[in-house]
């Protein structure tokens, strides 16, 4: 009984966080978190758009999307950053797996961003989703 109770408080909370970390839509800004496929897609239709690794330094330098700029999330100047560029572009933002770029967005959007394209499965997808693509 005692360990049933454990497993619903812990899925709960799991939940809840779930929903802490979601980039909301409003009617200046819209968030998508789409495929590799999709992804690729809207880069490569995109003549005009930032595309923002927002892994750490290590991370980008093992290997990147070829145009990537690297905009840490954890660094304390992250926000310094985003502050440089502008807010009506269209913005294509990755981490690793997409635990991170969903909070760069939301910083993106309270900062004015209008149109944020987010990696689902992150950078890891990407490889996974290009590697199979090429054998």
């Amino acid at each position: 009984m005692r360990s049933t109770v454990m497993a619903v408080t812990a899925a709960l909370m799991l939940a809840g966080l779930q929903s802490c970390f979601s980039v909301r839509n409003s009617a200046n800004f819209t968030y998508s978190k789409v495929s590799p496929a999709a992804y690729d897609s809207l880069l490569k239709a995109s003549d005009d758009h930032y595309l923002i690794d927002v892994r750490t330094p290590g991370e980008y330098n093992k290997s990147h999307m070829p145009g990537a700029r690297n905009y840490d999330f954890f660094a304390f100047h992250y926000g310094a950053d985003v502050d440089t560029l502008q807010r009506g572009k269209t913005t294509f933002v990755y981490c690793q797996t997409c635990h991170r770029s969903p909070f760069a967005a939301r910083i993106m959007k309270h900062k004015g961003f209008c149109h944020v394209y987010d990696l689902r499965g992150g950078y890891a997808a990407w490889q996974k989703a290009f590697e199979t693509e090429q054998k």
